[in-house]
């Protein structure tokens, strides 16, 4: 994890937005250390992850006021690829919520290894290319994308919390002190200064789980998701908010996060080849782990992390439930 490139290009950014002249204009600041990243960067870049981030703020808000009118982030979210997906047909939407749902699956998969082992089957989510779709059928793959957009946060936040307890770095005071404090009063800059990371990670092709051309509104989102991930584990772990206050801001950021995915997905995504969508558990993983190395609350890592696994196993076994369920019916299709 150390010699991760996409970690180590997180840290930079973050050490370096912790050194910074405070009243520097934090858009020219930002500019600046992108171009100092890659020389051959495009100077709208630094605004365009500004705007990126705005957006995901945007939505995240739109979820949260959602949820204090009484809805349900699986209501919200099939209430939003409804409007997405509008005027499309049944089977075009079916086919690019499948193909959201089996590289959200390939993604967990990776994700719950590091968690539990025994959470791991051979299976793969395999879908019927002549499957007649309508909107029951629909609206039912929505919320099987929204379990696995719960077992991306939730498994991230077990991920983030593990490497913690694991980790032998040595709390890094300045770099926790400036992350607390910006999480509190510019959590928007935090979320730029990452995505600006993790954009000039993947641009040098530096890492596999997010590949070249991965949208500037993905990373984004990615960014905005461990972000307020990790802002949630520091509230809990410093008595602000319990823990299951914490895995419900986490887990309303990642539906937040796999709504654009989504948008995006209608737009672009059923073209793309599997190799180049991004591999989002395990990115959100190791971003978070690059901004918390290490919890200065050693009894509060036990027990979180013991909930957290706990609660996305329990999730991800119902999953495996089905998906073994559909192997099983292939298998005995094609014995037949």
């Amino acid at each position: 994890m150390q010699n991760n490139p996409l970690k180590i290009a997180v840290e930079t950014f973050v050490t370096a937005y912790t050194e910074r002249d405070a009243s520097t204009d934090f858009p020219a600041w930002l500019s600046e250390q992108l171009s100092q990243a890659m020389p051959e960067v495009s100077a709208n870049i630094a605004g365009e992850i500004i705007e990126g981030v705005a957006a995901y703020d945007r939505t995240l808000a739109d979820l949260n006021n959602a949820i204090e009118s009484g809805s349900s982030k699986e209501e919200w979210l099939a209430e939003r690829i409804g409007e997405t997906s509008e005027g499309m047909p049944h089977n075009e939407t079916g086919k690019v919520l499948s193909q959201i749902e089996g590289s959200l699956y390939l993604s967990n998969k990776s994700l719950m290894q590091s968690i539990d082992e025994a959470a791991i089957i051979d299976a793969e989510i395999i879908e019927d290319e002549n499957a007649d779709w309508n909107e029951y059928s629909v609206k039912q793959k929505i919320l099987d994308v929204g379990q696995q957009a719960a077992v991306a946060g939730l498994g991230a936040a077990a991920n983030i919390i593990k490497t913690s307890i694991e980790g032998d770095e040595p709390i890094q005071s300045a770099i926790g002190e400036t992350l607390q404090n910006g999480l509190g009063t510019a959590r928007s800059e935090v979320k730029a200064v990452v995505a600006g990371a993790v954009y000039s990670a993947v641009e040098k092709g530096a890492t596999d789980y997010l590949p070249e051309g991965t949208p500037i509104e993905a990373i984004c989102g990615m960014a905005g998701v461990a972000v307020d991930t990790v802002g949630a584990l520091f509230d809990a772990a410093t008595g602000k908010c319990t823990l299951t206050e914490a895995l419900d801001k986490a887990g309303r950021a990642t539906f937040a996060l796999i709504h654009r995915f989504a948008a995006s997905g209608f737009k672009a995504l059923v073209a793309l080849k599997a190799e180049k969508i991004p591999v989002i558990g395990p990115a959100l993983a190791t971003i978070g782990n690059a901004m918390l190395a290490k919890l200065d609350t050693p009894k509060f890592a036990q027990e979180a992390y013991s909930v957290v696994k706990n609660t996305v196993v329990s999730i991800w076994n119902g999953i495996k439930q089905k998906v073994g369920g559909i192997f099983n019916k292939i298998k005995q299709t094609v014995l037949q």
